[in-house]
């Protein structure tokens, strides 16, 4: 992969935690995560490998966001209720 590609994922399952963790040196910017369940919260963390830190609940579509991931602090979507995730991105580094 290189910079500019555009990364992307999707629970393949339902009630499948989505985790996207970039190799060494490779930065990578999240513009869109999505939950379709609108009623049902899914949760978006940032994580290290120790702790989570919760960046948000997820009721839908959450666009135009800028979130930085790398191989230490990478994206982890929780799911729930018989629903799927996914995300985009793009590679900056």
């Amino acid at each position: 992969m290189a910079v500019g590609d555009t990364i992307s994922a999707f629970s393949s399952a339902p009630n499948t935690v989505l985790h996207f963790q970039p190799a060494a040196g490779v930065e990578v910017m999240i513009t869109t995560a999505h939950n379709p369940g609108a009623t049902n919260l899914s949760e978006m963390r940032l994580h290290n490998g120790t702790k989570t830190s919760s960046l948000c609940n997820l009721g839908g579509p959450a666009a135009n966001m800028k979130m930085m991931i790398n191989n230490t602090n990478y994206l982890e979507i929780g799911s729930m209720s018989g629903v799927h995730t996914a995300f985009t991105g793009i590679q900056t580094k």
